[in-house]
């Protein structure tokens, strides 16, 4: 929790892709906070960025930065997460909608 707000911070992750093709894999930094407002449900905020390559980043204007406002869901038998981004800057698309969904296989 921060600061006894009752805010979590999730998942904070570096991810390394590797691109087909190119030889080099790129560099992706991702934080998400959330708050429990009911049991198996939370609303918050994630971020993600495109920093570029591993071996040399991208100028912080050409990087990839969105900040979505997003809904985790987490109750039997699925959970998903949906979520609505705006981009931060010109490299980055406007508006993007994202869902994950997850499905046990038991």
């Amino acid at each position: 929790m921060l600061g006894g707000a009752g805010i979590g911070v999730r998942d904070p992750h570096a991810v390394g892709q590797q691109s087909t093709g190119s030889g080099d894999p790129s560099f992706d930094v991702a934080t998400k906070a959330v708050h429990d407002v009911v049991d198996g449900v939370a609303l918050g905020v994630e971020y993600y960025s495109g920093l570029g390559k591993l071996a040399k980043t991208l100028p912080s204007y050409l990087q990839e930065n969105t900040l979505y406002a997003v809904m985790d869901w987490d109750r039997k038998p699925f959970a998903f997460n949906f979520g609505v981004g705006k981009g931060l800057n010109g490299a980055t698309d406007k508006w993007t909608v994202k869902a994950i969904i997850e499905v046990p296989f038991k």
